[in-house]
């Protein structure tokens, strides 16, 4: 006979987190280093509040980002610096929509925007990221990050990898979530353009390139890939010549069906190769979109 697994209860934190599912969020079962627990995450299902409850080693939860999962757009502000980043624009990163902290830094906040489906319609899936500081004496740098992507997640509750737990600012729990008014709006928007420029995208030390003469795209405008959580090796490169080289794979690749010619976020399909008897998708900058 079949043993059932009783289902575990729901916290008051957790139920309050329906709301999100029934604006069409994406949740998903994360553990203990922020990973995701499941497979093909991108792509997967979303899961109800009880199927996280009861999923083995949950430590935390995940909303996925992206316009195909209730148009949810994350500003992850990594430290003092990218707070007064954020502020020089005279935008308050304290209040306005869902904010997660953590009780220990007041300044590593998450803030979670529904985009409107008008303001979706002007932008692509994009990832942007202002260095604020860099790393000193084994310190950590700080950055201002935007995820807009199916293929990134952000943690919203549970354990941080610390060992504390993540917090909501007060007046700032899932049922705050909004639309970025118009100053932020107009902050997303220059952040989004920055993400179609090659310069923008600044190589990381120690990660080196197929000939010397390009750079690793982190993340690749096309397919998303990233070194982050969640995310896999840096294969994707900039040229000097200026085109992109987005390489295939299993969980990262560019759109199918691409012909020479069309475009995505901002990068035109200039033609398809073979280098080093693996497929690469070859794109040329264009300041047009589809």
């Amino acid at each position: 006979m079949a043993t059932i697994r009783p289902t575990s209860a729901l916290s008051p934190r957790l139920l309050q987190c329906q709301t999100l599912i029934d604006r069409r969020c994406c949740l998903l079962p994360c553990g203990a280093n922020k990973n995701p627990l499941i497979k093909a995450w991108p792509s997967s299902d979303c899961f109800s509040l009880q199927q996280i409850a009861d999923h083995p080693g949950v430590k935390s939860v995940g909303l996925r980002t992206g316009t195909e999962d209730g148009r949810i757009l994350s500003v992850d502000l990594d430290g003092e610096t990218a707070v007064d980043k954020v502020a020089e624009h005279g935008l308050n990163p304290f209040t306005g929509t869902f904010i997660v902290g953590r009780r220990g830094d007041t300044y590593r906040l998450k803030l979670q925007f529904q985009l409107t489906p008008e303001q979706d319609a002007q932008i692509g899936p994009f990832q942007g990221k202002i260095h604020t500081k860099d790393p000193i004496n084994g310190a950590k740098g700080e950055a201002v990050e935007i995820f807009y992507s199916r293929r990134r997640q952000v943690i919203i509750g549970g354990r941080h990898p610390s060992g504390e737990n993540y917090i909501w600012l007060d007046g700032c729990g899932p049922e705050a979530l909004s639309a970025p008014d118009a100053q932020w709006w107009a902050f997303l928007k220059e952040c989004h353009a920055s993400s179609l420029q090659p310069s923008a995208a600044i190589p990381r030390e120690g990660t080196p390139s197929r000939n010397g003469r390009s750079r690793r795209a982190n993340p690749c405008p096309i397919c998303g890939r990233h070194d982050g959580p969640g995310g896999s090796n840096l294969w994707c490169e900039y040229s000097s010549s200026g085109l992109l080289f987005c390489m295939p794979g299993s969980t990262f690749s560019a759109p199918a069906g691409l012909r020479v010619g069309d475009v995505h976020n901002g990068w035109a399909l200039k033609k398809s190769l073979k280098q080093l008897m693996v497929p690469f998708t070859s794109l040329a900058i264009t300041t047009q979109k589809n």
